[in-house]
């Protein structure tokens, strides 16, 4: 049952990342999700223990799917590549402090919530 919640879970969140991909430009589209794939981590963290069904599909499905550090990685290797350290540095900054900001946030959110 865990595999089929995050099965499903990964289905969404790639789904996800794909229409942010395609709406925003390169750099934010990467940046926009990994910031929501934190924050919905965050929050799941907070209202469900770690080995249950719904951090399964949201936390390691839905939120594992969303985040793409791949990309994340193709895209800073690329700045670098061609050069460009400011927007490297400033990418790699904001995507490091970002996603800890929004991690918090949710947790915020989550014991809010509760």
């Amino acid at each position: 049952m865990t595999i089929i919640l995050v099965f499903a879970g990964g289905i969404l969140g790639g789904i996800t990342r794909y229409l942010l991909g395609k709406a925003l430009p390169p750099y934010l589209g990467t940046l926009i999700a990994n910031m929501c794939a934190c924050l919905t981590l965050g929050i799941i963290a907070h209202l469900f223990e770690a080995h249950s069904f719904a951090y399964a599909a949201g936390g390691i499905g839905f939120a594992g799917a969303l985040s793409t550090w791949s990309t994340l990685a193709n895209e800073l290797g690329h700045l670098l590549k061609t050069h460009n350290y400011r927007l490297f540095a400033g990418y790699l900054t904001a995507t490091i402090i970002g996603g800890l900001a929004a991690l918090q946030l949710g947790l915020t959110i989550g014991t809010m919530m509760t």
